[in-house]
């Protein structure tokens, strides 16, 4: 859910001297110029209205995604040099190999930087060390502690208004370029395959917005009161907020969710075979994303073993190549797996759900030949990869296919 940076980063200079305003840039390993920051906002007490400079001593190019926009626009979120944090007192790799032998490793408490920002292009960022070297410039004004508790609340409320001024282009820009209004439910009418994908996109939106304000408020009392409010969804937020009266005062029990409760639907036993099968785990699911899970996972399983997946091995484009394999066969299971039990299917819905998969599957042969450039994987088993993967793509166009034409 958010850009998480800190082994590629190579130094920083943040200035927020002018009140509500944070300028910086910040350098980063393989990037020849700087990513630079204009945001709204302040720090907290330790850096509010300091010119503040930060330096890796030992950046390093590796597995972090590091092709951020080079404009960051938008507003601060948590940023401050003295979180505490547990440091190790031995090297990360070593202190690593401790706690998967069972050992815990020796450590002490450290303030760490945290930096943390949502942008217009790239959404929440997070700069996060203990390892830095940091240092106070310049400073030009200072919080007391009252003045540092009224900004965590500004920066929470400037995060939101953020968030919200983000939904509303979202949702603004699915009427342009000529498209159609996004679609309403209340509407009841049948949809065919690009009013399906625009829908889906539009879920899309509103979910990473939902996670952004999960992840901010994880740890609020009022977390679901408040992250319903903030998409909009008021009646929830009151229903929620009369819920919680009423246990609180005793009127009612809280409610206790039992999984037994509620019967496993059962798949149909006509089409077995066809649109469903049961995987290792005895769990109905359509044959061909059995296939490119089986497919995904068993040279995940050999890389692993051969330790090519240790944090640290700086093999992004195999990571890369494996998690969008992975994605394909995530995207074939919320379009197929439904299919095993018995009820209408909507063909358009099905089509646009399979073509969900295919960018997914670009990725991945594109990280696939970087894969074969470093030589990562032999020639053959990177070659029989690609060739199940690519066989996997085509069943995809046979089943949109089948169902464009409604044999569903």
């Amino acid at each position: 859910m958010a850009w998480r940076l800190r082994s590629s980063v190579v130094r920083g200079e943040i200035d927020n001297r002018i009140k509500g305003k944070i300028t910086g840039k910040i350098w980063l390993a393989g990037r020849n110029e700087p990513v630079v920051l204009k945001l709204e906002g302040n720090g907290y007490r330790d850096v509010a209205g300091c010119l503040f400079a930060f330096e890796n001593p030992d950046p390093q190019v590796g597995d972090e995604h590091t092709d951020l926009f080079p404009e960051q626009n938008g507003a601060i979120g948590d940023y401050t040099a003295s979180r505490k944090v547990r440091a190790f007192d031995i090297p990360f790799d070593e202190a690593l190999e401790m706690i998967r032998r069972g050992g815990k490793p020796p450590e002490h408490m450290a303030n760490s930087l945290y930096l943390e920002w949502f942008s217009e292009r790239n959404g929440r960022v997070v700069i996060e060390s203990y390892d830095y070297k940091i240092k106070i410039v310049d400073t030009a004004w200072s919080l007391d502690e009252a003045g540092e508790e009224e900004q965590r609340r500004k920066n929470a409320d400037s995060m939101v208004g953020f968030m919200q001024r983000l939904g509303e282009a979202l949702e603004a820009s699915e009427t342009q370029d000529g498209e159609e209004p996004a679609y309403d439910p209340e509407d009841d009418k049948s949809m065919d395959e690009f009013e399906w994908e625009r829908f889906m996109k539009e879920a899309d939106k509103r979910t990473d917005k939902y996670g952004k304000l999960l992840e901010k408020y994880m740890d609020h009392p009022d977390r679901d009161q408040i992250v319903a409010r903030e998409m909009g969804w008021d009646k929830l937020a009151d229903d929620l907020e009369a819920y919680d009266k009423a246990v609180e005062e005793g009127e009612i029990e809280p409610f206790d969710f039992d999984p037994d409760d509620f019967e496993e639907p059962v798949p149909n036993p006509l089409t077995e075979g066809v649109d469903w099968v049961r995987n290792e785990y005895g769990h109905p699911v359509h044959p061909l994303q059995l296939r490119a899970f089986e497919t995904v996972m068993e040279l995940w399983h050999e890389c692993k073993d051969a330790g090519l997946l240790e944090e640290g091995a700086g093999n992004g484009d195999l990571h890369d190549m494996l998690f969008n394999g992975q994605c394909v066969g995530a995207k074939l299971a919320g379009a197929l797996n439904s299919l095993a039990y018995d009820h209408v299917v909507d063909n358009a819905f099905v089509v646009a759900c399979l073509k969900r998969a295919l960018p997914y599957f670009d990725d991945m042969i594109q990280a696939l030949e970087k894969v074969r450039k470093r030589e990562l994987l032999s020639a053959e088993r990177l070659e029989r990869f690609s060739n199940d993967m690519f066989a996997i793509r085509a069943g995809i166009v046979e089943l949109m296919e089948q169902f464009r034409n409604g044999f569903g």
